[in-house]
Parts: structure tokens; C-alpha cells; sequence
């Protein structure tokens, strides 16, 4: 396994880091495959496998990493002067499906 950052995530989810803990994350649903033929482009549990598995492990993987919560309390955040601490956001387009920057990211737009 090349990524560092995959083995990084895959040993902070206790998973062995390498591609037989990625599969065992994969089919405990720790673990999402980037699968355009999915609803949302993210295949999981035994279909992320198979996915992973017919592509010869070339395909994206992702972890859950950013909290929904977290990352509004960040955003919503307010200095005492009522102005915010986060006054940009940055996206790369959007590419990955669970970039939801330009979606949810637009509506804390004023």
C-alpha cells in the first residue's frame, strides 16, 4: 500500500495497515470506495469490497474523517466583535463525492 495517509487512517480505525485491513474495513462499512455507478459515488460494506476488489485496488477510498459537527461549530464560529473566524472556504472543484464544500459550504454564505 503506497498512502501513507490511507495507513494513517486505516491504524487510527484499528485496522491493520495494510490491504487486508483495508478489506476488513471495507466490509465493516468503516471505510467508503469511490464507485460512480452509486447513487452518491461512494459504494460500501460488501458492494465498496467488490468494487475494490474488480479494480484491482486501483480506486479512491475514503474515510470518515470530518465530522459534520465539528466542522459547523468551526464555521459558525464568531469572534466577540460578531465576526467570523472562518472567512474563506477553498474546494478543489468538487471531484471527490464526499467533497461537500461548494454545497453545503455555499449555504454559510451571507
Amino acid at each position: 500500500m503506497r498512502s501513507a495517509a490511507t495507513r494513517r487512517q486505516l491504524v487510527r480505525a484499528d485496522y491493520a495497515a495494510s490491504a487486508s485491513g483495508l478489506a476488513e474495513a471495507m466490509l465493516a462499512g468503516s471505510v467508503a470506495v469511490v464507485a460512480p455507478t452509486c447513487p452518491d459515488g461512494l459504494a460500501r460494506g460488501r458492494d465498496g469490497y467488490a468494487h475494490w476488489r474488480d479494480q484491482g485496488s486501483a480506486c479512491i477510498v475514503c474515510f470518515p474523517v470530518n465530522h459534520l459537527g465539528s466542522t459547523l461549530t468551526a464555521l459558525t464560529a464568531a469572534r466577540s466583535d460578531g465576526s467570523h473566524i472562518v472567512v474563506n472556504l477553498c474546494s478543489d472543484g468538487g471531484g471527490i463525492p464526499r467533497n461537500v464544500t461548494l454545497r453545503m459550504g455555499l449555504t454559510l454564505v451571507e
